[in-house]
C-alpha cells in the first residue's frame, strides 16, 4: 500500500506492505543518503521487503526528503524528523510502540517457553536449567515493558513528567547477565 506523508507543505512517499498475520513483528527500512527506497523489482530493498514479508514480518520504508519519489530538497533533509515522520504513520499514537513492545515482549517469552517445553518433554535437564535464566530474564522485560505503558498512561499527557521519565530512562545502567538464578 502506497502511503504520503505531508510535512512542511512536502509529500515524503513511502510503502507499508502487511502480512496476513493480525499481529507479528514490523521491519521500518530506512534508505541510504541519497538513494531511494527501491521501485524496481531487482533493487535490494525490494527484495529485502519481498523476503522478510514471505517470512511473516510487515514491512514499512519511504524515501526521505529530496530523494525517490518524495519532495523537497535532499540537503534541507533532517534525519530526525524523517524518522518521527515515519513512525508516526505507522503508529497511530506515542502509546502504540509501547504496546507494541510489550505485545512482542510475550511473544518472545511465548517462543522460550516452546523451547523449554520441547527439553521438558524430552527430558533434557541441562538445556531446561540454561533456559532457567532466559524465562527470569524474559519475565523482567515484560515487566519492564508493562511498567513503561503504565507510567505513559499516567503521566503521557504532561510534558514536565514525560521529560522526567525520559531521564529516568536515560539513566538506567547496563549490567551484564549472569546465569545465576
Amino acid at each position: 500500500m502506497n502511503v504520503e506523508i505531508k510535512r512542511d507543505g512536502l509529500k515524503l512517499q513511502g510503502r507499508i506492505l502487511r502480512t496476513n498475520e493480525e499481529k507479528g513483528a514490523a521491519l521500518i527500512i530506512f534508505h541510504g543518503f541519497g538513494g531511494d527506497s527501491g521501485y524496481e523489482e531487482n533493487d535490494l530493498y525490494t527484495l529485502l521487503t519481498n523476503h522478510a514479508v514471505d517470512c511473516g514480518v510487515s514491512v514499512a520504508r519511504f524515501d526521505f526528503s529530496g530523494c525517490g519519489r518524495s519532495e523537497g530538497k535532499f540537503e534541507d533533509m533532517d534525519l530526525f524528523r524523517e524518522m518521527i515522520d515515519a513512525i508516526d504513520k505507522v503508529f497511530a499514537s506515542f502509546a502504540d510502540p509501547l504496546h507494541a513492545g510489550y505485545e512482542h515482549e510475550q511473544y518472545v517469552t511465548g517462543l522460550i517457553h516452546t523451547i523449554y517445553d520441547a527439553a521438558s518433554t524430552v527430558k533434557d535437564f541441562r538445556t531446561m536449567q540454561f533456559l532457567d535464566w532466559f524465562v527470569k530474564e524474559q519475565g523482567e522485560e515484560e515487566t519492564n515493558a508493562e511498567g513503561l505503558i503504565k507510567k505513559f498512561d499516567l503521566f503521557g499527557s504532561d510534558p514536565r513528567a514525560l521529560y522526567m521519565l525520559d531521564n529516568e530512562l536515560a539513566s538506567r545502567v547496563y549490567s551484564a547477565p549472569s546465569l545465576v538464578l
